[in-house]
């Protein structure tokens, strides 16, 4: 379990900024793990509330990364958004995420205030 503090570095590196919108996107589950772990301990936020929206390239299989993402974050597959899929476009290199990026969010104005708070009172005291 992260403290509050790692938590706050992790979301202030990877986290969105918007005012009304609390995400965490990576490739690694673990980082996610952690960010739903930190966000639900420290801001009560629910996981039924939770939202995943996946980030694929189109040779990753959509099923097959849904459920490797529901199942490794123990999330309902119905907290899935559309997915993202990104063309192929000239010559790329083959994707290295064999599941994609997963974006995990929550909509609370209130919570997304309070941490942007508690980021500045970090950067403040350091």
């Amino acid at each position: 379990m992260f403290t509050k503090k790692e938590g706050l570095i992790l979301y202030w590196c990877e986290g969105a900024k918007a005012l009304d919108v609390s995400a965490v996107s990576n490739s690694n589950p673990e980082i996610i793990k952690k960010f739903i772990e930190w966000i639900t301990e420290y801001y009560g936020i629910k996981k039924e509330k939770l939202k995943m929206q996946l980030y694929l390239w189109d040779s990753i299989d959509e099923k097959k990364a849904k459920k490797f993402w529901s199942q490794t974050l123990n999330l309902s597959s119905k907290s899935f958004y559309k997915t993202y899929i990104k063309k192929k476009v000239g010559n790329y290199r083959k994707n290295k995420y064999a599941y994609g990026v997963c974006r995990v969010s929550f909509c609370n104005k209130k919570v997304a205030r309070q941490i942007q708070e508690d980021i500045h009172k970090l950067l403040i005291s350091s």
